[in-house]
């Protein structure tokens, strides 16, 4: 634990982190757990609780920052994976010609980071995120929202709202984790595609969104029927690991080993580069066989 010789230098040490975190007081009472007005009195020196249980948080709170700036985290960049580019090809599809399209694939592969980016380069796309929460109301309130309108009313209301709005503006609506929708969700998505006149369709998620878009009983056929875009995703590739590797900045003396730890899943990978990385910097030594192995380890993949 960091050692400081009196109150004074830890309050000193706490102001100065919290200027190059651009913390305010709020904030680092919400990491510390500590509401703001006894932050506050503590740092004054009125507080009348116990200041030793505040200054042992603080400490900790120093140090773990400490922790984290001897070994932080790589900041990798957009990589064109060939999961990636066979998503942002189906995208361009979709938009030019307004379909409805359906990219499905397993969990951290890469999905979302290269709709993302796709969405980044294009600002007539409206992106939504569904989880669980996502009644059709709730959808529905999102996107009118999007369109610049207040999220209010009855479905059918914010239906024809979004239709008037989407009506010849070639715009794209991508729903990402789109196999969360319920089936009506899905069966009015449709029908903006049908009647908007130019709006198209892009659902992402993983492979039960396929049988979503059919119905448990073929109820969603008119939807199926239309989709004018089927694309199944892929692991990445050996190649991709090395593109991956060499945007981290690091070698790729081990890409093999980091491709075959990492199951071939982008996600799992960036957290074995990272997790490599750090246990690297705290040994001082460099990433190798062993470190790489010890990361691995602590992943589930």
């Amino acid at each position: 634990m960091l050692n400081y010789e009196n109150d004074r230098e830890l309050k000193t040490e706490i102001m100065r982190l919290m200027r190059e975190k651009k913390f305010s007081l709020n904030k680092l009472g919400q990491a510390l757990g500590i509401s703001t007005s006894a932050l506050s009195q503590w740092q004054k020196g009125d507080y009348k609780g116990d200041n030793e249980k505040i200054n042992e948080v603080v400490r900790t709170f120093i140090k773990r920052e400490y922790d984290k700036a001897a070994a932080p985290k790589i900041k990798i960049g957009f990589v064109e994976t060939t999961v990636a580019k066979k998503i942002l090809e189906a995208l361009k599809i979709c938009h030019l010609e307004n379909e409805i399209s359906v990219c499905y694939g397993d969990a951290g592969i890469g999905k979302t980071t290269a709709v993302t980016e796709y969405v980044r380069h294009n600002t007539d796309v409206l992106y939504i995120l569904a989880n669980l929460s996502y009644t059709t109301k709730v959808l529905f309130a999102e996107l009118h929202q999007k369109l610049g309108m207040d999220g209010s009313g009855s479905i059918n209301s914010m239906l024809n709202d979004c239709l008037n709005k989407l009506r010849g503006s070639n715009k794209m609506i991508i729903i990402d984790q789109a196999e969360y929708l319920p089936s009506r969700s899905l069966d009015l998505l449709r029908a903006l595609n049908d009647e908007g006149n130019g709006a198209g369709i892009f659902l992402v998620g993983l492979p039960r969104l396929v049988s979503n878009v059919v119905g448990k009983r073929g109820e969603l056929k008119q939807l199926f029927s239309r989709i004018g875009i089927t694309v199944r995703l892929e692991t990445i590739s050996a190649a991709d690991v090395e593109k991956i590797l060499v945007s981290a900045k690091l070698k790729t003396d081990h890409s093999e080993l980091f491709f075959d730890s990492s199951k071939r899943n982008t996600r799992a990978l960036t957290k074995l580069i990272n997790r490599a990385h750090q246990i690297a910097q705290i040994n001082e030594r460099e990433i190798d066989e062993r470190v790489i192995a010890k990361a691995a380890s602590t992943l589930i993949v």
